[in-house]
C-alpha cells in the first residue's frame, strides 16, 4: 500500500534554517529595528549624529518619520524570521531586503 504524499515544498524553504541565518537575522532585526525606533523617537538627533544626512538637505520631520516606521518594519521581519523560520517569515524578510536594497 502506497502512504499520501504530504503538501509539497518548493525547493529552499525550509522551516528550520541554520543557526548562521537566524543569528544574522536577529542582528539585522536590532539594528534596522533600533535605527527605526531611533528616528521616531528623537529625529532631529538622529539627523544630526548620522554621517553624511545633514549633507541631504534640511530636516524634515515627516520624511524622517515615514522612513523610521520603514525600518522598524524591516526590523520586525528580520526579528519574525530569527524567531520562527517559516516560508512566510522568509517572504517577510525577502520584501525587506528588497526595499532596503532599492533605497540605497
Amino acid at each position: 500500500m502506497s502512504q499520501a504524499a504530504g503538501p509539497a515544498r518548493p525547493v529552499g524553504m525550509n522551516p528550520q534554517q541554520s543557526p548562521l541565518q537566524r543569528a544574522l537575522a536577529a542582528v539585522l532585526a536590532l539594528t534596522m529595528g533600533g535605527n527605526g525606533l531611533a528616528m521616531l523617537a528623537a529625529g532631529r538627533w538622529w539627523y544630526g549624529v548620522v554621517p553624511g544626512v545633514t549633507e541631504t538637505g534640511p530636516f524634515n520631520p515627516h520624511f524622517v518619520k515615514d522612513i523610521g516606521a520603514a525600518y522598524l518594519v524591516v526590523g520586525a521581519a528580520f526579528a519574525w524570521f530569527a524567531a520562527r523560520p517559516s516560508p512566510t517569515a522568509r517572504g517577510a524578510v525577502m520584501s525587506a531586503a528588497v526595499w532596503k536594497w532599492k533605497s540605497v
